[in-house]
């Protein structure tokens, strides 16, 4: 991981601010593993790839919808709940469910 990275919060991840680029470079997108563990494991190499770069600006000063951004976040979720990938429904059928 890049040394710039580190720093770098979910919360950035999320609001589009972390400096990750809009998207993946061509190579990576015209990949088309599997679902399932082929799919995770070419996901999580496509992060650490991306990581291992400078962020494309400096985290938390540029606003840059980000497509790598939100699929750090979704690698970050999986590695830290050690689960399949994240993607079941969380049950929420209305605002109301939230109050």
């Amino acid at each position: 991981v890049h040394e710039d990275w580190k720093s770098v919060t979910l919360q950035q991840l999320l609001t589009d601010t972390a400096g990750a680029p809009a998207n993946f470079p061509r190579k990576i997108l015209a990949q088309h593993p599997a679902p399932g563990p082929k799919c995770t494991e070419a996901r999580r190499e496509a992060v650490l790839d991306g990581l291992a770069e400078n962020p494309a600006s400096p985290p938390g000063e540029e606003y840059v919808y980000s497509n790598v951004g939100y699929t750090i976040a979704a690698a970050m979720a999986e590695q830290a709940t050690r689960a399949r990938p994240v993607r079941a429904p969380i049950g929420l059928l209305s605002i109301e469910n939230l109050l």
